[in-house]
């Protein structure tokens, strides 16, 4: 067996020497107090572990300003942690917002639009559609906001979806349209108040009010006056009047639009 050359025994060379763990940290932090003091140190350490320096917490903005100051200061990362409980990745990060800029931070720089964003030109087509909906008001309660309902029967937001699909393409085919998704979402957002079709009754929570005190076996008939007078909101000779009044308007417009052209 051939004998190995040079370098002796790997038990015969002397051990080196590491600090330890415990005895960097403490160099660090009497680094940290001979640079800020005893008292300013603990001062920062006591306003850190009072605040919520999580992503996203209260204090999170407060936190950030505490760690730039600290790398203002000339302090190294291991200085840094002995002081205040933060990550290697936090200090690196914001190392490198001090070397580019204060600006290049995420709370400092301009919204930026993604690039799957709708333009004003779609939203602008989007209301000009919505605009040609035949609608009538409702009288639905008095209590909560006015409603705008289809005058068509058996329809659905599928086919209101198609039909403005259909005329989008029809005036500009390179047009951008929304899909069915957020068409429901532009719609709710810009038109909240428009439904399909009224329900038997449109009754809303204060009419579930008024029933519940007009089945009370003990109101008087003065009482029992006022609940109805004020649940007669829902007339269904208001709603003809409205359709009939809607109806001679847009017949009358028709009649002095042919008219001018004639």
């Amino acid at each position: 067996m051939a004998r190995r050359r040079g370098g002796g025994s790997q038990s015969l060379r002397p051990i080196r020497k590491r600090k330890k763990a415990s005895d960097r940290k403490t160099a660090a932090y009497k680094r940290a107090v001979a640079i800020l003091g005893e008292e300013r140190v603990q001062q920062i350490r006591r306003d850190w572990d009072s605040w919520d320096t999580s992503y996203g917490g209260k204090e999170w903005q407060q936190s950030e300003g505490v760690v730039l100051q600290l790398l203002q200061l000339g302090l190294s990362e291991r200085v840094i942690r002995a002081i205040i409980p933060v990550g290697g990745s936090r200090v690196a990060r914001l190392r490198k917002v001090l070397e580019v800029g204060i600006e290049s931070l995420h709370t400092r720089r301009a919204k930026l639009t993604p690039w799957h964003a709708f333009t004003e030109d779609d939203v602008a087509r989007f209301k000009a559609h919505c605009a040609t909906w035949i609608l009538e008001d409702g009288f639905t309660c008095a209590h909560r906001h006015p409603r705008q309902y289809f005058t068509e029967p058996k329809l659905t937001w599928k086919i209101v979806h198609a039909r403005y699909v259909d005329d989008i393409a029809r005036i500009n085919p390179d047009a951008r349209t929304l899909s069915y998704s957020h068409f429901i979402q532009y719609k709710q957002d810009y038109f909240p108040g428009v439904r399909l079709k009224r329900t038997a009754e449109d009754i809303c929570d204060c009419c579930v009010r008024l029933d519940i005190l007009f089945q009370q076996p003990d109101i008087s008939e003065e009482e029992r006056e006022v609940v109805l007078l004020e649940k007669r909101t829902h007339l269904n000779e208001a709603i003809a009047q409205r359709r009939f009044v809607q109806l001679c308007q847009r017949l009358y417009g028709f009649a002095c639009a042919s008219a001018d052209f004639i």
